[in-house]
């Protein structure tokens, strides 16, 4: 059993979020309890339970990281680890506002308005993902 803690009731949660609520977790496979862990810790983090610090691409887990940094770090170094491909999503963009907005009303204030409605959007997406490293 879950203690609470600051006010927020794990056990409920993890009870409330089980589909099956009969499952003992002695019967459940590695990957479907890694899975619940993840849910009860982003509900925790969530709820100011626990606080889950950055992790910064510095190739402290191992030569495959290191190595990847050399080669493409400036590709994903600006951003955290869990949005590394955000760049990709910063390149639409730009592709978007260089080359496909041209084809969208020539010349016209609609083509200015498109241009305005896609930046917007990037920015609400940006927004919402937090992908830049502090």
């Amino acid at each position: 059993e879950l203690d609470d803690f600051r006010g927020v009731s794990l056990s409920r949660h993890f009870s409330e979020t089980d589909n099956t609520k009969s499952t003992s977790l002695k019967s459940l496979t590695r990957h479907e309890l890694m899975l619940r862990l993840e849910q009860l810790t982003r509900y925790a983090e969530l709820h100011g339970v626990i606080e889950i610090g950055q992790i910064k691409w510095d190739g402290s887990t191992g030569e495959d990281e290191q190595r990847a940094i050399a080669r493409v770090g400036w590709l994903f170094e600006n951003f955290r680890v869990e949005a590394w491909f955000f760049e990709i999503v910063d390149m639409m963009r730009r592709l978007v506002h260089s080359t496909v907005l041209v084809f969208i009303y020539p010349g016209t204030k609609h083509q200015i308005i498109c241009g305005f409605l896609v930046a917007f959007l990037f920015l609400l997406v940006a927004m919402r993902r937090r992908p830049y490293s502090d």
